[in-house]
Protein backbone atom coordinates (compact mmCIF):
# COMPACT_ATOMS: atom_id res chain seq x y z
CA UNK A 1 0.00 0.00 0.00
CA UNK A 2 2.61 2.34 1.03
CA UNK A 3 4.81 1.59 -2.63
CA UNK A 4 1.47 2.96 -4.15
CA UNK A 5 1.21 6.25 -2.28
CA UNK A 6 4.61 7.00 -2.60
CA UNK A 7 4.74 6.32 -6.59
CA UNK A 8 1.25 8.58 -6.61
CA UNK A 9 3.10 11.46 -4.63
CA UNK A 10 6.10 11.07 -6.89
CA UNK A 11 4.07 11.21 -9.84
CA UNK A 12 1.82 13.87 -8.66
CA UNK A 13 5.07 16.37 -7.87
CA UNK A 14 6.53 15.07 -11.20
CA UNK A 15 3.24 16.31 -13.37
CA UNK A 16 3.59 20.31 -12.53
CA UNK A 17 7.28 20.36 -14.07
CA UNK A 18 6.64 18.41 -16.86
CA UNK A 19 3.66 20.93 -17.47
CA UNK A 20 6.34 23.67 -17.04
CA UNK A 21 8.40 22.11 -19.68
CA UNK A 22 6.18 21.29 -21.80
CA UNK A 23 4.97 25.50 -22.22
CA UNK A 24 8.32 26.18 -22.08
CA UNK A 25 9.04 24.66 -25.57
CA UNK A 26 5.95 25.58 -26.75
CA UNK A 27 6.91 29.01 -26.10
CA UNK A 28 10.12 28.69 -27.24
CA UNK A 29 8.76 27.46 -30.71
CA UNK A 30 6.38 30.13 -31.38
CA UNK A 31 9.76 32.71 -30.09
CA UNK A 32 11.26 31.07 -32.84
CA UNK A 33 8.66 30.79 -35.55
CA UNK A 34 8.03 35.03 -35.11
CA UNK A 35 11.86 34.74 -35.74
CA UNK A 36 12.23 33.52 -38.52
CA UNK A 37 9.14 34.78 -40.35
CA UNK A 38 10.55 38.32 -38.94
CA UNK A 39 13.63 37.70 -40.51
CA UNK A 40 12.29 36.74 -44.15
CA UNK A 41 10.87 40.78 -44.17
CA UNK A 42 12.58 43.15 -45.76
CA UNK A 43 13.02 46.02 -43.47
CA UNK A 44 13.79 48.67 -46.18
CA UNK A 45 12.39 52.46 -45.63
CA UNK A 46 10.22 52.40 -48.30
CA UNK A 47 8.40 49.44 -46.65
CA UNK A 48 8.24 51.16 -43.95
CA UNK A 49 7.23 54.98 -44.09
CA UNK A 50 3.79 55.85 -46.10
CA UNK A 51 4.73 59.12 -45.75
CA UNK A 52 7.54 59.64 -47.99
CA UNK A 53 7.51 62.29 -50.77
CA UNK A 54 7.88 60.74 -54.43
CA UNK A 55 10.40 62.98 -55.14
CA UNK A 56 12.79 64.57 -53.04
CA UNK A 57 13.16 68.51 -53.02
CA UNK A 58 15.68 69.76 -55.28
CA UNK A 59 17.44 71.74 -52.62
CA UNK A 60 17.58 68.26 -50.91
CA UNK A 61 19.12 66.17 -53.68
CA UNK A 62 21.70 68.69 -53.88
CA UNK A 63 23.10 68.18 -50.69
CA UNK A 64 22.60 64.71 -51.13
CA UNK A 65 24.76 65.05 -54.41
CA UNK A 66 27.16 66.92 -52.99
CA UNK A 67 27.70 64.84 -50.17
CA UNK A 68 28.23 61.54 -52.11
CA UNK A 69 30.59 63.06 -54.42
CA UNK A 70 33.00 64.09 -51.28
CA UNK A 71 32.67 60.96 -50.10
CA UNK A 72 33.55 59.53 -52.83
CA UNK A 73 36.55 61.26 -53.03
CA UNK A 74 37.61 61.05 -49.40
CA UNK A 75 37.39 56.89 -50.11
CA UNK A 76 39.39 57.24 -53.32
CA UNK A 77 41.95 59.66 -51.49
CA UNK A 78 42.26 56.59 -48.82
CA UNK A 79 42.50 53.84 -51.74
CA UNK A 80 39.53 52.16 -50.50
CA UNK A 81 37.82 50.56 -52.82
CA UNK A 82 33.60 51.54 -52.81
CA UNK A 83 31.16 50.16 -55.15
CA UNK A 84 27.55 51.20 -54.92
CA UNK A 85 24.51 48.86 -53.27
CA UNK A 86 20.90 48.75 -52.24
CA UNK A 87 18.80 51.85 -53.53
CA UNK A 88 21.76 53.69 -54.78
CA UNK A 89 22.79 50.90 -57.30
CA UNK A 90 19.28 51.43 -58.60
CA UNK A 91 19.71 55.19 -59.46
CA UNK A 92 22.63 54.37 -61.25
CA UNK A 93 21.93 51.62 -63.47
CA UNK A 94 18.19 53.30 -64.05
CA UNK A 95 18.49 56.94 -63.99
CA UNK A 96 22.09 57.88 -63.62
CA UNK A 97 22.35 59.64 -60.36
CA UNK A 98 20.61 58.64 -56.93
CA UNK A 99 16.71 57.54 -57.42
CA UNK A 100 14.43 60.77 -57.26
CA UNK A 101 12.77 60.13 -54.34
CA UNK A 102 15.80 58.78 -52.28
CA UNK A 103 16.76 60.44 -49.07
CA UNK A 104 20.30 58.95 -48.33
CA UNK A 105 23.21 56.89 -50.34
CA UNK A 106 24.83 53.48 -49.67
CA UNK A 107 28.63 52.81 -50.47
CA UNK A 108 29.67 49.09 -49.86
CA UNK A 109 33.63 48.92 -48.87
CA UNK A 110 35.70 45.86 -48.74
CA UNK A 111 36.94 45.10 -44.99
CA UNK A 112 40.42 44.27 -45.90
CA UNK A 113 41.14 47.49 -47.53
CA UNK A 114 38.74 49.61 -44.79
CA UNK A 115 40.61 48.16 -42.25
CA UNK A 116 44.09 49.33 -43.15
CA UNK A 117 42.85 52.80 -41.95
CA UNK A 118 41.96 53.58 -38.02
CA UNK A 119 38.70 54.91 -37.27
CA UNK A 120 40.17 58.04 -36.27
CA UNK A 121 42.13 58.67 -39.46
CA UNK A 122 38.72 57.86 -41.29
CA UNK A 123 36.92 60.19 -39.09
CA UNK A 124 39.33 63.31 -39.64
CA UNK A 125 39.87 62.33 -43.61
CA UNK A 126 35.94 63.47 -43.96
CA UNK A 127 36.09 66.33 -41.20
CA UNK A 128 38.50 68.03 -43.71
CA UNK A 129 35.44 68.18 -46.13
CA UNK A 130 33.22 69.30 -43.41
CA UNK A 131 31.66 66.07 -43.57
CA UNK A 132 30.97 64.43 -39.71
CA UNK A 133 31.43 60.66 -39.36
CA UNK A 134 30.76 58.00 -37.09
CA UNK A 135 31.06 54.16 -37.13
CA UNK A 136 28.31 51.64 -36.01
CA UNK A 137 29.24 48.40 -34.08
CA UNK A 138 25.49 47.79 -34.56
CA UNK A 139 25.12 48.08 -38.03
CA UNK A 140 28.67 47.60 -38.96
CA UNK A 141 28.96 51.08 -41.26
CA UNK A 142 30.42 54.41 -41.49
CA UNK A 143 27.61 57.10 -41.06
CA UNK A 144 28.55 60.51 -42.97
CA UNK A 145 26.30 63.57 -42.60
CA UNK A 146 26.20 67.21 -44.23
CA UNK A 147 23.74 69.24 -43.76
CA UNK A 148 20.48 67.74 -44.47
CA UNK A 149 22.33 65.06 -46.24
CA UNK A 150 23.20 61.58 -45.22
CA UNK A 151 25.16 58.18 -46.01
CA UNK A 152 26.03 55.20 -45.18
CA UNK A 153 29.67 53.01 -46.01
CA UNK A 154 28.85 49.28 -45.79
CA UNK A 155 31.51 47.02 -44.71
CA UNK A 156 31.42 43.58 -46.21
CA UNK A 157 33.72 40.70 -45.29
CA UNK A 158 34.61 37.09 -46.44
CA UNK A 159 34.78 36.03 -42.73
CA UNK A 160 34.80 32.33 -43.86
CA UNK A 161 36.65 32.47 -46.92
CA UNK A 162 33.69 30.92 -48.72
CA UNK A 163 33.28 33.47 -51.94
CA UNK A 164 30.45 35.15 -50.12
CA UNK A 165 30.50 38.83 -48.38
CA UNK A 166 28.76 39.40 -45.69
CA UNK A 167 27.88 42.40 -43.35
CA UNK A 168 29.76 43.27 -40.47
CA UNK A 169 28.23 44.90 -37.24
CA UNK A 170 26.49 42.96 -34.60
CA UNK A 171 23.14 42.86 -35.53
CA UNK A 172 24.45 40.61 -38.38
CA UNK A 173 24.96 38.33 -36.07
CA UNK A 174 21.65 38.51 -33.88
CA UNK A 175 20.09 38.77 -36.68
CA UNK A 176 21.61 36.48 -39.32
CA UNK A 177 18.88 34.66 -40.95
CA UNK A 178 17.95 38.33 -42.40
CA UNK A 179 21.61 39.20 -43.25
CA UNK A 180 21.83 36.02 -45.11
CA UNK A 181 18.59 36.83 -46.94
CA UNK A 182 18.92 40.31 -48.02
CA UNK A 183 22.40 41.71 -47.64
CA UNK A 184 24.90 38.45 -48.44
CA UNK A 185 26.16 38.22 -52.00
CA UNK A 186 28.89 36.13 -54.13
CA UNK A 187 32.67 37.38 -53.92
CA UNK A 188 33.06 37.75 -57.27
CA UNK A 189 30.71 40.72 -57.54
CA UNK A 190 32.80 42.88 -56.30
CA UNK A 191 36.16 41.46 -57.40
CA UNK A 192 38.49 44.11 -58.07
CA UNK A 193 38.57 46.15 -60.71
CA UNK A 194 35.04 46.82 -61.12
CA UNK A 195 32.80 48.63 -63.88
CA UNK A 196 31.79 52.06 -63.12
CA UNK A 197 28.46 54.01 -63.68
CA UNK A 198 27.35 57.25 -63.50
CA UNK A 199 26.19 58.40 -60.55
CA UNK A 200 25.22 62.42 -60.49
CA UNK A 201 28.22 64.54 -61.91
CA UNK A 202 30.65 61.58 -60.97
CA UNK A 203 31.57 58.35 -62.33
CA UNK A 204 31.14 55.43 -59.36
CA UNK A 205 32.00 51.68 -59.31
CA UNK A 206 29.59 49.12 -59.32
CA UNK A 207 29.39 45.48 -58.90
CA UNK A 208 30.02 42.86 -61.95
CA UNK A 209 26.96 42.11 -63.43
CA UNK A 210 24.81 45.00 -62.32
CA UNK A 211 22.02 44.30 -61.49
CA UNK A 212 22.86 40.71 -60.52
CA UNK A 213 23.51 42.23 -56.93
CA UNK A 214 19.96 42.80 -56.34
CA UNK A 215 19.00 39.22 -57.03
CA UNK A 216 20.73 38.87 -53.65
CA UNK A 217 19.73 42.20 -51.86
CA UNK A 218 16.04 41.94 -53.12
CA UNK A 219 15.57 38.23 -53.88
CA UNK A 220 11.55 38.55 -53.50
CA UNK A 221 11.39 41.61 -55.86
CA UNK A 222 14.43 42.40 -57.23
CA UNK A 223 13.39 43.33 -60.83
CA UNK A 224 11.46 45.86 -59.54
CA UNK A 225 13.03 49.50 -58.25
CA UNK A 226 11.53 50.27 -54.81
CA UNK A 227 9.61 52.91 -54.12
CA UNK A 228 8.11 54.58 -50.61
CA UNK A 229 4.00 53.77 -50.95
CA UNK A 230 1.64 55.36 -52.61
CA UNK A 231 3.92 56.37 -55.51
Amino acid sequence: MWRKQRLSVATSSRSPILCRASVALVLLLVVAVLYYEASLHNFAWYNRNANEPCETPKHLMEDLQSLAQDTHEVLASLKINHFLVYGSLWGALRYNRPLPWDNDFDYGVLYNEISQHSEAEIIEAFKNYGIKCYYSYRFGFYRVTRHTARGDIMIYRDFYNSGWMHRTGWEAYLFFVNYRHFHMFPARLVKVPMPTSQFGNFSMHVPHGKVEMQKYHYPNDWWKVGKPRGC
